[in-house]
């Protein structure tokens, strides 16, 4: 093979484009959102006008998605698909995962929405048999094809964690309500424990506190049993000296009556001379002390201001308590995720009870009414309030947050 050599110059054009320093700078914290449709489009179907708006929305999306974007090679976590477990292993963590994720068998795994998440932060890489996915195999991996519940899940765990709470998959359990980390919240937790005539549960006798407070408690209970003896029966204290009884009776004022103003008098004179009226046949005042008071200024405010409410009665459920168990299992919805703030210090090693706990209402589903929601609040071991959250077809979440009594 002879090959000539020659003074020309060669210029090799590269398959992949590289970008240059400055263009590296300039696309380096560029985010690009979704395009803004507007209000409901209302034109017919299969009319020119349609068709011309349909090219005009994909070509700006097209123009969205040939944006070029930059990411770090490194600086990410590396995931792969678990059949077994249907959810993400984690291969290799980079950050902190305080909040995502479980321990199973010694491996640290992901939900769909977690890893969905982590994914669309570009916090993590996902791996299939050793091949990595893209978002959008993601997505069907993760997701499935098939319409399913999974997608408003993800919207509303995205939407909230995003925003700043913490979610984590629902546990009805029992929860401790007390962390008893120092020797106040032991106090706490016996008090409680003494007022509700329970006992004391089994995680604040386990506590290193526990059992010297638990003295104290006895020693002062003893103290003020033993309180009334001492002061019938004085004895000498180590100094030789009597025990000072405090004789307070003597020291009680004789009018603690605070006297009436001026302007007030005529008011005082007035429902004395109703109150006589009630008790004698005279003609001056027949009526109650409660007709006399509803004649006053307040009362006729309060009562317009009272009637312009919308008094809704709710039935009580309250005498019912084998039957609600019941009522609960047949007519609750489904809890999916328990919600914590993020400046309370959670920690999933140790969780406590939540603030709230989200109920998310599928497309299909009608708005529940208040027996629907209390038999769901009957179904928490802990109860706590709950939010319902709606996702319409355009991704626009709407949250209501029930209180119960």
């Amino acid at each position: 093979m002879n090959l000539n050599v020659t003074d020309q110059s060669i210029k090799v054009h590269p398959k992949t484009t590289y970008l240059s320093p400055n263009e590296l700078t300039q696309l380096r914290n560029v985010e690009t959102d979704a395009v803004s449709a507007g209000l409901k489009r209302t034109l017919p179907q299969n009319t020119e006008e349609e068709k011309r708006e349909l090219e005009n929305l994909y070509d700006q999306l097209q123009k969205q998605l040939s944006k070029p974007r930059i990411e770090r090679l490194a600086g990410r976590a590396v995931g792969q698909w678990d059949p077994s477990f249907k959810a993400v292993r984690v291969v290799r963590k980079d950050g902190k995962f305080g909040t995502f994720g479980y321990s199973a068998k010694g491996e640290h795994y992901l939900e769909y929405y977690e890893a969905m998440f982590l994914l669309e932060v570009n916090r993590l890489q996902l791996e299939y048999n050793s091949r990595i996915l893209s978002i959008e195999q993601s997505y069907l991996l993760l997701m499935g094809e098939e319409k399913s519940g999974k997608f408003q899940e993800y919207l509303v765990y995205s939407h909230f964690t995003r925003v700043g709470y913490i979610l984590v998959k629902h546990q009805n359990i029992n929860f401790p309500k007390y962390q008893v980390e120092t020797p106040e919240d032991c106090v706490w937790a016996i008090f409680e424990a003494e007022l509700q005539h329970e006992s004391v549960p089994d995680y604040v006798k386990k506590s290193l506190y526990y059992s010297k407070i638990k003295q104290q408690f006895d020693q002062i209970r003893n103290d003020i049993k033993q309180q009334h003896n001492k002061q019938d029966h004085p004895t000498a204290d180590s100094n030789g000296g009597q025990d000072v009884l405090m004789d307070f009776a003597n020291k009680k004022a004789i009018n603690l009556k605070r006297k009436a103003q001026d302007d007030q008098r005529e008011y005082y004179d007035n429902w004395n001379r109703a109150k006589r009226g009630r008790y004698s046949n005279t003609k001056i005042f027949k009526g109650s002390l409660v007709d006399f008071l509803k004649d006053e200024v307040e009362y006729k405010r309060f009562k317009e201001q009272f009637e312009k409410f919308d008094i809704v009665p709710l039935t009580s459920y309250a005498d019912e308590e084998d039957a609600e168990d019941e009522l609960a299992e047949e007519h609750g919805l489904n809890i999916s995720f328990d919600v914590y703030l993020h400046n309370e210090g959670f920690r999933k090693s140790s969780p406590h009870l939540p603030n709230f706990r989200i109920v998310i209402l599928q497309a299909e589903q009608k708005f529940p009414n208040h027996r629907e929601m209390y038999c769901t609040y009957r179904k928490q071991l802990n109860a706590v309030p709950l939010l319902l959250v709606t996702v319409n077809e355009s991704k626009q979440i709407q949250a209501f947050l029930y209180y119960f009594s």
